[in-house]
């Protein structure tokens, strides 16, 4: 019953971010001036490995890219995959952390501000501190965020007397924080439940939701840490900025292989 409810928020929280957005793929920005729009790309072998809508396929040089902006792909082809929306998640926050060279500059790097995970049923409150110390542990360690030092955010939430995500919101616009990060660890049937909000503070609404389930014999650290990558894909798929190429100049010949 758990896990169908979960996935009946994701689907969702899929169909509210689904409103108003044109673009369902990534966009590739070429030192020539052309604009790729509406495709898939992974890297392989020093080329971007470009797939479209319409299942044609091309190569281009990681060298001839300016710029690249990331989008959860939402082709009517992949939709009907219900974890589809987890595994692009894991595909860009996989890309970006593969190629280190290609993460957003510091200064463009999301500001964000990480809650207390709350304790729901089943679990204990040390429990609940223990796991959620250590999603933002392993978010911290995927450099792909500024993160709010905890003691100077814990600080402002005590003297506020802030328990609420309204008021803890208001506390990371003051503190200017891009996105806050808030959820919930319950426990029940011998398994640990896991529910993450990501919420865009200037914008003042959730940007996703994302769950994950650990039975009680996974490895706790390894599941946290793919729960913190679909996190870390989910928030950089929603930010502003795109990617930069490292690599500066214009190669005067032409791109496609």
């Amino acid at each position: 019953m758990k896990s169908i409810y979960c996935k009946i928020v994701r689907m969702l929280v899929f169909l509210i971010s689904f409103v108003g957005y044109s673009v369902f793929a990534d966009t590739i920005a070429l030192k020539n001036g052309q604009v790729i729009e509406n495709v898939k790309v992974n890297i392989v072998s020093g080329f971007f490995d470009i797939s479209y809508e319409d299942g044609a396929k091309k190569k281009i040089a990681k060298k001839f890219v300016k710029s690249l902006k990331f989008k959860i792909v939402e082709w009517k082809s992949v939709l009907s995959n219900p974890d589809n929306y987890e595994m692009e998640r894991l595909r860009i926050a996989e890309f970006l952390l593969e190629n280190s060279n290609w993460q957003p500059k510091e200064a463009e790097k999301p500001q964000i501000m990480i809650l207390k995970f709350k304790a729901g049923k089943g679990i204990t409150s040390a429990k609940a501190e223990s796991l959620s110390n250590l999603i933002r542990t392993k978010i911290i360690n995927t450099g792909l965020f500024v993160v709010s030092d905890r003691l100077s955010m814990e600080k402002e939430l005590e003297k506020n007397k802030c328990n609420t995500i309204s008021c803890s919101s208001q506390i990371a616009a003051q503190l200017k924080v891009n996105k806050l990060l808030s959820g919930e660890i319950s426990f029940a049937a011998n398994k640990y439940y896991i529910v993450g909000e990501v919420i865009d503070i200037a914008k003042k609404k959730v940007d996703f939701s994302e769950t994950m389930i650990i039975s009680a014999e996974e490895k706790e650290e390894d599941r946290v840490e793919n729960f913190s990558r679909k996190i870390a894909g989910g928030t950089l798929e929603q930010w502003e900025y795109p990617i930069q190429n490292p690599q500066a100049g214009s190669p005067p010949i032409t791109p496609y292989v």
